[in-house]
């Protein structure tokens, strides 16, 4: 799909077919280790955004962008994908996002590598890409409901247990900041540093919608708190 920005010439992003990878965790992979790439064409050498002085070297937060955008996207890109398979729960939707998160990104490579940490920058694009993707599946499904109620209420056969669809309910129940923190947190394995740069919050304001969260999500599910849990300990 070639897409041209003024000023710059044109990109392709490519999504090549192939079978997915698994994570290892029996979460689906994306396409391939290279499935979502935007590839500057030939006619672009002289406007590609990213391989400007600005797009060489590092980002202030310390993310290797010396290669240019190419680069940081084969290095990232497995995160991204993710953090919206994360979100949405869905690993066509992941696909989706993903490569909207990129082409999004390009075309803002100048100011994402300026900024503090590049991947952070990209992680808030997938967030806000992700949300708005689950607020318009609910949408859409209320729609549905209401035409046809009774295709709701059918049982079929799915990789989903009672318990995954019961903790996928309270994910999205949960207020925005907390279900984020949580997410970033013990999905994605992130820092409290990390969680706090992409999204723009105090590591103490991370801690404590963290620890709501988990707190909240154990009340409405009935999980019992080990020996031993550190979820809500400082530092953790």
């Amino acid at each position: 799909m070639p897409v041209t920005e003024p000023g710059t010439g044109p990109v392709e992003v490519r999504s090549p077919a192939g079978d997915r990878a698994s994570s290892g965790r029996g979460v689906p992979g994306p396409a391939t280790p290279t499935a979502l790439r935007v590839v500057p064409t030939a006619t672009a050498a002289q406007g590609d955004p990213s391989r400007t002085s600005a797009g060489t070297g590092a980002g202030p937060g310390g993310d290797v962008v010396e290669d240019g955008f190419p680069a940081f996207v084969e290095q990232n890109l497995t995160e991204f994908w993710r953090l919206a398979h994360l979100i949405t729960g869905d690993a066509d939707d992941a696909d989706d996002l993903t490569a909207d998160a990129m082409l999004t990104a390009w075309l803002r490579w100048p100011r994402v590598c300026r900024s503090r940490s590049p991947v952070a920058h990209v992680r808030r694009i997938v967030i806000t890409l992700a949300e708005r993707r689950v607020r318009r599946t609910r949408r859409e499904r209320a729609r549905f409901t209401l035409l046809l109620p009774e295709a709701l209420t059918a049982t079929t056969p799915g990789p989903d247990t009672p318990g995954i669809v019961d903790l996928r309910r309270e994910l999205r129940r949960l207020p925005r900041g907390q279900r984020n923190c949580l997410l970033l947190r013990h999905g994605l394995g992130l820092s409290e540093a990390e969680t706090a740069a992409t999204l723009g919050i105090s590591v103490g304001t991370v801690k404590s919608q963290t620890s709501k969260a988990s707190t909240r999500l154990r009340r409405r599910l009935a999980v019992p708190v080990v020996d031993g849990d550190t979820t809500s300990r400082r530092g953790c």
